[in-house]
């Protein structure tokens, strides 16, 4: 035997015989899977919270004493003061030194805010306070959860995953709210006809608690790959004018804010309207609810399948030419299966506007400056809000008949949402670019706070 052949016999054996180590890979992608199933049971929580809690704030506004204009801005001015103080923290994450500890800090104390509310079914003096106090301390804590953890997942989730990842925690995020809606709405309904209404609210908020806490263990269990390396940098409000002002997403955003004026001004009321003008049940109120979800998953994939064929504004134009008569659609009928049937129309509708929003808006924002520009833009969304809502609660105020009341408030939404197309005009297409390509890009933006809102949902439906 040749040496050349004794010497290829060997390297053969020794190929064989060589122990098979595991690869250097095989860890991180134990870690990845480890990281994805808890980002996706951080969503399931964090949406059975939205759907037991945060969706049912006006309603126990109502139950307990406040009146009808009052709990409708219990949905939305809190949440201006709260954008104002989650200003803070980009400042703060970089003093933290960690996108992991800044959100779990921030859901914790959103999971507390939720404890201070059932203490007004205990104790019934200065309702009023407590509940903006309580509702402020929510939306500060939640909003500054949002652009932190969009600049922390981006790091856990490879972007080949992430359309197929988030939209499978997606689907999982909206079954968990209407899970918690519906729940919450039979044992509100249960502790309605025994006559302790409040005292259902108690457990709905001690569970929608409890629910956020276990997203925070989900969220403490996840990794950080940069952690104390963060890379955010401030972004100055010169830098962010000079950066929107004159491009297609500034045009774009000037949109989305008067439309969310128009929307705000009869969205909050609707559940003071059902419940109060229309005498609806709390089932009744949760079936309809449900219905909206319903509307967006049946509608989404011809969405999707659309948005290919024609592009992400021609699908915007439509479905904002379709939302602008939604709200003056109740002046036709109250009945039940009437407002059934409106409110799967309407979710269908939306379901187009928000993915041909997500297709056009942020194209390409650097990690280093998402966390500040996406706290920017909380304010200016929860600004819009609270506009749409003050003029809402005047028009409800100076009207001497509270149902001509709430049929203005419809009519002047749908016409401030026709005058807003007007700003569509200036909007061009996006770059020539893939749609799919975009959305895998993009999938991040917003999602751990849009993935479920139920309540917000049913409003822009109205």
């Amino acid at each position: 035997m040749s040496i050349a052949t004794r010497n290829s016999t060997r390297r053969r054996q020794l190929r064989i015989d060589r122990p098979v180590w595991p690869t250097e890979r095989e860890p991180a992608r134990q870690t990845r899977r480890r990281d994805l199933w808890y980002s996706t049971a951080d969503g399931a929580a964090y949406s059975a919270m939205v759907g037991l809690g945060e969706a049912y704030l006006p309603a126990f506004a109502l139950a307990a004493g406040m009146g009808q204009v009052s709990s409708g801005l219990v949905a939305t001015v809190p949440m201006l003061f709260g954008a104002i103080l989650q200003l803070a923290a980009p400042w703060l994450v970089r003093r933290v030194r960690s996108h992991r500890r800044w959100v779990v800090s921030c859901v914790v104390c959103q999971g507390l805010s939720l404890l201070i509310l059932p203490l007004v079914s205990v104790h019934q003096s200065a309702v009023g306070w407590v509940i903006y106090a309580a509702a402020t301390l929510y939306w500060a804590a939640g909003l500054s959860t949002g652009p932190a953890w969009n600049t922390w997942i981006e790091s856990l989730v490879p972007r080949r995953l992430r359309t197929q990842y988030f939209g499978r925690r997606g689907r999982i995020s909206y079954a968990a709210v209407l899970g918690g809606f519906l729940a919450g709405g039979v044992a509100l309904q249960m502790g309605h006809a025994r006559g302790a209404e409040l005292s259902a609210f108690f457990f709905l908020f001690v569970a929608a608690a409890f629910a956020r806490f276990a997203s925070a263990r989900f969220l403490s269990r996840q990794s950080e790959p940069y952690e104390g390396r963060i890379t955010d940098r401030r972004v100055g409000w010169s830098e962010l004018v000079s950066q929107v002002a004159g491009q297609p997403s500034g045009r774009l955003l000037a949109y989305l804010l008067a439309a969310q004026v128009a929307v705000q001004i009869s969205g909050p009321y609707f559940v003071p309207f059902m419940l109060r003008e229309l005498n609806v049940s709390y089932l009744q109120l949760s079936a309809l609810v449900a219905t909206v979800f319903v509307g967006k998953f049946a509608l989404l994939p011809v969405w999707g399948w659309l948005v290919k064929r024609i592009g992400p504004r021609r699908l915007l134009v439509w479905s904002a030419l379709a939302i602008v008569p939604m709200s003056s659609c109740w002046l036709l009928c109250q009945r039940v299966p009437y407002l059934l049937g409106l409110q799967f129309v309407a979710g269908g509708m939306w379901s187009a506007y928000e993915l041909a929003t997500q297709l056009m808006f942020i194209e390409a924002i650097p990690t280093e400056k998402r966390t500040s520009l996406l706290t920017v833009y909380n304010v200016g969304n929860a600004a819009a809000m609270a506009v749409g809502t003050i003029i809402g609660a005047a028009v409800l105020t100076v009207c001497p008949i509270r149902f001509v009341g709430y049929l203005s408030i419809f009519w002047l939404s749908g016409v401030g949402r026709l005058l807003a197309l007007t700003l569509l005009t200036r909007v061009d297409e996006p770059p020539a670019e893939d749609p799919q390509s975009i959305a895998e890009h993009n999938v991040t933006i917003d999602l751990n706070e849009s993935a479920a809102r139920p309540a917000q949902r049913l409003y822009e439906a109205a």
